[in-house]
């Protein structure tokens, strides 16, 4: 079965809420004013159970027991903004036009708020047929047809009725099923996301949302996001068409219950979302103008819909002064208010008074850097991110980054999924100057600019640690150097680094050091010749020293006095000591490496000859030490696995 929404469209008073109540047997207009002023206010909600087929009609389609959802949104031009926050999520129209009217401002107006919301198919009824003879039916009908000429309802079905005397329904759910069965299905892939059109409280369950799912997949028990607010709730029980479900998915009407949401923290706009969408109050977006707008200018003031939000907004028109009316237009938008919006996302925007549609578009880019300049190479991007296919697009948001880019990255920035995201890569070409790194947690994408640019910073990091490590052969680790290039808190951003230096390290700009960090090519440990002559110092120092404790504070003074070094020289010469392994660093002292071996060995071989267990007085005697001395050797012998402790004793460990 596939998962569907119908909505209606057309001007007020056209029957719109009648002819869903005489389908459906459900009364959307539900609200006490709409009652008292007999006009539709907020979107209604109902559903509709096609018939089965019985496979010789020739409106028979491949879907028995089809139910779909239905949206039926106002038709009076002070209510557009009700009539957007209800059509945002519909996969097809059904357009409602009055026999004894015919074609009206605000069937117009409709019309082309569906083709710019990207709505492709659809339907007609002409209504109130008992209101008007014969020819005047089939001259509305006329009237109809030629309107929709130039729309994407052009070769719809336009079925004569009466809501009042049921004439013509048997036709109109044969015509609604012929446009189902033609209909694809929704991918119920991607990104997670239902605009909360409705938000109530039940006694006994809490706070209810409604709204129509445009993407992704919602089961009990799931965890989600609410945008702007970041509140994260838990959906208790869902119902679809008035029945309880275990899950819905894109093109499904939804009623869900919620836990951490009250019915108080509820404002027209809100998202939600399986994962927190980045909110943003600045789009590059293509327009298109209806043909009857007014020409707009480089900069101009207007009103944004999506979804169920709306929001003041400033259009910034790119590589060119003016739009009229029909014409296309490349555009970044600032919004007064933050939306949660993605790349493909359909929008309406209207005059500053909120009484004239000027056209629609759809985001290129949701997070787009600040145009202050219109270059046409930054103009040629945006074109791209528009007109181009997935290769381009990624090729461009590579190039908008200023380190590298994944592909969950490319992905939510694109709003395309990981392995179409993936799929492109593997095949290459994805554009001149885009270069791929491979690394175990999958690949990333960088332009050749970024590319020189992290090099000259992983050249200054090293560069600055060689200056104040000259005697390290450890080098830069590769958590170290993600830091050092704000890549550290990327998905797998220590990973993709590590592919990265390895790219680096193939050019031979850097080398692997034995410990496995990073080193400047061709870098050597080079002590100065007062350097050289202090490590000889203490070299015998620590030799001579055997089981004593040598005193820091005393080294620092003859260090001073005899080679001129200071305290941090000092720190850097020991450091040097024990990555070259010629003294061990236990806590805050350093004992000669050979002393260190030595008392292994006569542990060892005493505890193999005896079987028994040795204390740390026993094991001091042996070694002829002090006891701080023993007690740091045989903690380090401990959690090197050469000894095992059982009390008090000391045995032979796994690793001896």
């Amino acid at each position: 079965m596939k998962h569907l929404i119908m909505g209606t469209a057309g001007h007020v008073d056209h029957g719109k809420t009648t002819l869903i109540a005489s389908l459906t047997g459900i009364d959307c207009d539900t609200h006490p004013e709409e009652k008292q002023r007999g006009i539709t206010i907020n979107p209604g909600f109902a559903w509709l159970d096609l018939p089965p087929d019985d496979g010789k009609s020739a409106d028979a389609c491949d879907c028995p027991g089809q139910r779909i959802g239905i949206v039926d949104v106002p038709g009076h031009q002070r209510f557009i903004h009700n009539m957007l926050a209800g059509a945002s999520g519909i996969d097809f129209a059904l357009l409602v036009v009055a026999a004894d009217d015919g074609v009206m401002p605000q069937t117009v107006e409709h019309l082309a708020i569906l083709e710019h919301l990207g709505i492709r198919d659809g339907l007609v009824a002409v209504t109130k047929t008992d209101l008007a003879g014969p020819e005047l039916v089939e001259m509305a009908a006329a009237e109809v047809r030629e309107a929709l000429s130039r729309t994407f309802l052009r070769d719809a079905d336009i079925v004569p009725i009466s809501a009042i005397e049921r004439t013509g329904l048997d036709g109109l759910v044969a015509a609604i099923r012929r446009v189902v069965a033609r209909l694809p299905e929704r991918p119920s892939g991607g990104a997670l996301r239902m605009y909360i059109d409705r938000a109530f409280s039940v006694a006994g369950f809490g706070t209810v949302v409604t709204g129509s799912v445009m993407g992704g997949t919602i089961r009990t028990g799931d965890t989600l996001c609410v945008a702007p607010k970041g509140i994260e709730v838990r959906v208790r029980r869902i119902e679809k068409h008035g029945k309880e479900v275990q899950e819905v998915r894109a093109g499904d009407r939804a009623s869900l219950n919620l836990a951490g949401f009250k019915r108080e923290d509820f404002e027209r706009g809100m998202l939600i979302a399986d994962r927190s969408i980045a909110m943003t109050s600045r789009i590059d977006a293509e327009i298109t103008l209806i043909d009857t707008s007014p020409e707009i200018g480089p900069y101009s003031n207007a009103v944004f819909y999506v979804g169920t939000h709306e929001s003041a907004c400033r259009i910034h028109l790119l590589g060119r002064d003016r739009a009229r009316g029909g014409e296309k237009a490349l555009a970044q938008i600032e919004l007064d208010g933050p939306a949660a919006l993605l790349a493909g996302d359909r929008f309406i925007i209207r005059n500053c008074s909120a009484t004239r549609t000027l056209g629609g578009g759809r985001v290129v880019d949701a997070a787009p850097l600040h145009h202050r300049r219109t270059p046409p190479e930054m103009i040629e991007q945006v074109r791209v991110r528009a007109e181009g296919g997935l290769k381009d697009q990624i090729a461009s948001e590579v190039r908008k980054q200023i380190t590298f880019v994944g592909i969950a990255e490319l992905a939510r920035s694109l709003n395309r999924g990981r392995d179409e995201i993936a799929a492109a890569i593997r095949d290459g070409d994805t554009g001149s100057g885009i270069i791929s790194i491979t690394s175990p947690a999958g690949d990333a994408l960088l332009s050749a600019d970024t590319q020189e640019r992290m090099w000259r910073q992983v050249r200054r990091a090293l560069v600055e640690h060689h200056h104040e490590h000259p005697l390290s052969a450890k080098g830069l680790d590769t958590a170290a150097i993600a830091a050092r290039l704000g890549v550290a808190a990327k998905e797998h951003g220590a990973s993709i680094t590590e592919g990265f230096l390895l790219m680096m390290s193939d050019a031979g700009k850097i080398a692997r050091a034995a410990s496995g960090g990073w080193l400047l090519a061709g870098f050597k440990p080079a002590p100065t010749q007062a350097q050289e002559a202090a490590l000889k110092y203490l070299r015998k120092k620590f030799s001579d020293a055997g089981m004593g404790v040598v005193s820091i504070s005393d080294l620092e003074s003859e260090i001073g006095k005899q080679f001129k070094l200071g305290a941090k020289d000092l720190k850097t010469l020991l450091k040097h000591l024990v990555e070259c392994k010629e003294i061990v660093a236990i806590e805050d002292v350093y004992i000669w490496k050979e002393t260190v071996d030595q008392c292994r060995q006569t542990l060892l071989a005493h505890l193999a000859q005896s079987g028994d267990g040795v204390t740390v007085a026993q094991f001091r005697d042996l070694v002829n030490g002090n006891r701080r001395i023993c007690l740091l050797l045989i903690g380090l012998y401990d959690r090197e696995g050469v000894t095992r402790r059982e009390g008090d004793l000391r045995f032979i460990g796994v690793n001896a």
